[in-house]
């Protein structure tokens, strides 16, 4: 497998460090949003075993319901806790040795969602 596409719910504003939730609050969405990504990540295997692949690059398209979109950095932000949960799922090993490549945003109505690509670091 070169690369895995998961489509994911888009994570919650308050996620981001200017979410200014109450830590209890914060922790029961981080909590959800992990576990949730976890699963999907499972199910986009397809069955296939997880590759637990060390260092990789992450590749973020979100497509937000109006053209109102975040800056890009709190948009990453807010995708930490849809990482963890990849993390969780064993796609990657640990999530300190993946990099972001500049996330995109586009506009669907009536498909609003997250398409995180992971793209493992080819090695010599």
């Amino acid at each position: 497998m070169t690369s895995l596409t998961i489509t994911v719910p888009i994570p919650s504003p308050k996620l981001a460090h200017n979410g200014r939730l109450y830590w209890r609050q914060r922790a029961a969405l981080v909590k959800a949003c992990r576990a949730s990504s976890c699963l999907l990540a499972k199910e986009a295997l397809a069955g296939k075993p997880a590759p637990g692949w060390g260092k990789a690059s992450v590749k973020v398209v979100a497509y937000f319901p109006t053209l109102s979109f975040p800056d890009p950095m709190n948009l990453l932000d807010r995708c930490k806790a849809v990482l963890d949960g990849f993390e969780d799922a064993k796609i990657i090993l640990d999530d300190k040795d993946l990099w972001p490549e500049r996330p995109e945003m586009h506009k669907d109505k009536d498909r609003p969602r997250l398409e995180v690509t992971i793209t493992p670091e080819l090695r010599d």
